[in-house]
């Protein structure tokens, strides 16, 4: 699929706050991703439900990482299979509020996020569209 143009200040359709800049952003190469059809459609339908994340919590998320290119997500130590590659997940940091408080929120509330998370991250918290539970990180000792 041929990459999409979007403007990097303009706001994803269907979100209040997130805007293109935010889910392309791509910070170890200081550049922005070139998402396709598919995945803009993922970043649209993983904005609206972020909205109401945000609304929740009553103040700004800061976006560490969204759509991470399949290179880019290699080039970090992503996971092989991780959603951010097709813009189904992102990490975030809540300003004033630790990661294991909007953990803890989050993964005990299925009516504010009915689906799946990171939990036991230190300085940011991961949500992603997949199903089943929420996970713990690998050990990146193995």
């Amino acid at each position: 699929m041929r990459p999409l143009q979007v403007a990097l200040s303009e706001k994803i359709p269907g979100s209040k706050y997130f805007t293109w800049g935010e889910a392309l952003w791509l910070p170890s190469v200081e550049g922005y991703a070139a998402p396709d059809s598919a995945q803009q459609s993922n970043i649209i339908r993983l904005a609206k439900e972020l909205d109401r994340v945000r609304e929740h919590f009553g103040r700004p998320m800061n976006v560490h990482s969204w759509l991470r290119p399949e290179r880019y997500n290699q080039l970090i130590g992503g996971a092989k299979a991780s959603l951010h590659r097709v813009g189904l997940a992102v990490d975030f940091s809540l300003i004033g509020l630790a990661s294991s408080e909007v953990q803890k929120v989050l993964s005990t509330n299925k009516n504010l996020w009915a689906y799946r998370g990171e939990l036991g991250t230190v300085t940011w918290t991961h949500l992603d569209l997949g199903t089943g539970e929420w996970f713990y990180p690998r050990d990146l000792r193995q």
